[in-house]
C-alpha cells in the first residue's frame, strides 16, 4: 500500500512543477502526505518491534 501512494505522492510532486499558480501549493501537500505516510510507515515498523508511540513519549 505504501508503495502506491509514494507513487502517487512522486506524480503530485510532478505536476506541482507544470503549474505556475497552484505549483507551491500542490507540492507543500504532496510534502505534508510524504510526511504522514512517512510518520505512519515508522509507527508500524516500531509496533512491529514491540515498541509503542506512548511508550517513546514517557521518556
Amino acid at each position: 500500500m505504501y508503495r502506491s501512494l509514494l507513487d502517487l505522492v512522486r506524480i503530485l510532486e510532478e505536476s506541482s512543477k507544470d503549474c505556475g499558480k497552484c505549483g507551491p501549493d500542490l507540492w507543500n501537500y504532496a510534502q505534508q502526505i510524504r510526511a504522514g505516510l512517512l510518520n505512519e510507515l515508522i509507527r508500524a515498523e516500531l509496533a512491529g518491534a514491540g515498541i509503542r508511540a506512548e511508550d517513546r513519549d514517557a521518556e
